[in-house]
């Protein structure tokens, strides 16, 4: 009897375990992304400036997932880190090879009068930036602040309509701890970085 408890017990843990990796992987900053990307291509509210929608989704695939998930991959394959880069030691060169991306991005979502990809483009820039500063002592959860900020616009730009997004960050956050990447703490620093930056920028800046 007590060893069929024990078995049911590991094969809970188990599958809390599985299911946290499954959300931290797929239901990560890249895919969240690409999603609001999608939503503001197709129905922004202020249009897209001189860009065409499939345009402006490629740009931002490439920007604000391709590129920066890229290089994770390569040093993943060369098993220097994994995939979650858990290190915090090993975070700045990912950091500056996301904010190189983010930049391009909004440079050329400026130039095209792009307002609300260029929002988006600044606030991952910014909340990349911050977030490397703090990562030289202490290790903020990239993937709350990375799932965070696209689901603030969404939110901010479409309202209440949007408002169910917000139970990802919820299990972004829980999957990270469950992991043990991070603390309840880090997780909860990562969320409100994303929507300090996210208030400041669309409550100025959209229009």
């Amino acid at each position: 009897m007590l060893l069929n408890k024990n078995s049911g017990q590991n094969s809970q843990k188990e599958f809390a375990h599985d299911l946290a990796n499954f959300i931290s992987i797929f239901v990560a900053p890249p895919t969240v992304a690409i999603i609001a990307t999608i939503c503001f291509s197709l129905w922004s509210p202020i249009g897209l400036g001189s860009l065409s929608a499939p345009f402006t989704i490629l740009l931002c695939v490439l920007c604000f997932a391709f590129f920066p998930f890229l290089a994770i991959l390569y040093f993943k394959h060369k098993k220097t880190v994994d995939i979650y880069v858990s290190q915090r030691t090993a975070r700045t060169p990912f950091f500056l090879i996301a904010i190189a991306s983010y930049s391009a991005a909004a440079i050329i979502f400026s130039i095209t009068d792009t307002k609300i990809m260029l929002l988006l483009a600044l606030g991952s820039l910014f909340v990349s930036i911050i977030a490397m500063g703090i990562n030289l002592f202490w290790k903020v959860s990239i993937h709350t602040a990375g799932v965070t900020g696209p689901i603030f616009a969404l939110v901010f730009v479409f309202g209440a309509t949007a408002l169910p997004l917000a139970s990802i960050v919820g299990l972004v956050g829980w999957s990270r701890i469950k992991l043990k990447n991070h603390t309840f703490g880090q997780t909860l620093a990562g969320t409100l970085l994303s929507l300090t930056v996210g208030f400041v920028l669309f409550s100025t800046l959209y229009c």
